[in-house]
């Protein structure tokens, strides 16, 4: 499943690119998020994002990143992670980039954006019961969030690309388990206060982004 979102990534930019017939030069930023190390941010997770930004026209511009997510074993975890035995999942997100500052011959300067976050991970945890036996069972996680983004691009000389935003809006968590058998613990997930394992909810949403790359 990664290697076709990671194909996809790349591929329409090139085929937009292909069929671009108009006098404006394409561009593409390819970008890197160091913040995607943190996984998922709910569990011992890491990720890798990759994304791609194309400029549609003057001071307008899509963005598409895509983030793997997978296992990541490390024995001081700290008290807000929830630990599982393995994950693996897929985070989507899209965003409409305006930048307001009209004179930029690239998209850089200050911009706003709506956000669309979209993220699946399937986890394998164990619980303890009480004659000692371990049971594993699977919990399928899903994450919808919306966010208006300001944020602000430098593309320097030599086309190197930095680019820091932040934004509000609203979360959706759902996550169903599958061969859990019924016990009173409870591992709540921060900041929200949701049980991991069920239950779904919408939240209040703030996002930070790091990222930086290349122009082509």
């Amino acid at each position: 499943m990664k290697y076709f979102f990671v194909f996809i990534l790349f591929i329409i930019p090139i085929l937009i690119k292909g069929q671009d017939n108009s006098n404006n030069k394409t561009e593409l930023y390819f970008k890197y998020s160091p913040l995607s190390l943190l996984g998922d941010g709910v569990t011992n997770s890491i990720g890798i994002q990759l994304g791609l930004e194309y400029k549609l026209k003057n001071q307008i511009g899509i963005q598409q990143d895509i983030m793997y997510i997978f296992l990541f074993s490390h024995k001081n975890q700290n008290f807000f992670t929830i630990n599982v035995n393995n994950i693996n999942g897929i985070r989507s997100i899209t965003e409409l980039r305006f930048y307001l500052n009209k004179e930029n011959q690239h998209l850089e300067g200050i911009y706003i954006a709506p956000q669309l976050i979209y993220q699946y991970t399937k986890a394998i945890r164990t619980q303890s019961l009480v004659n000692q036996d371990v049971n594993e069972y699977c919990i399928k996680r899903n994450v919808i969030a919306f966010h208006g983004k300001l944020g602000w691009q430098l593309v320097n000389k030599c086309r190197f690309i930095l680019d820091v935003s932040c934004g509000v809006g609203l979360r959706y968590i759902a996550s169903f388990n599958s061969g859990k058998i019924p016990d009173h613990s409870i591992d709540y997930e921060f900041p929200y206060s949701k049980d991991y394992d069920s239950g779904s909810k919408i939240f209040p949403s703030f996002i930070m982004a790091l990222n930086i790359g290349w122009m082509f």
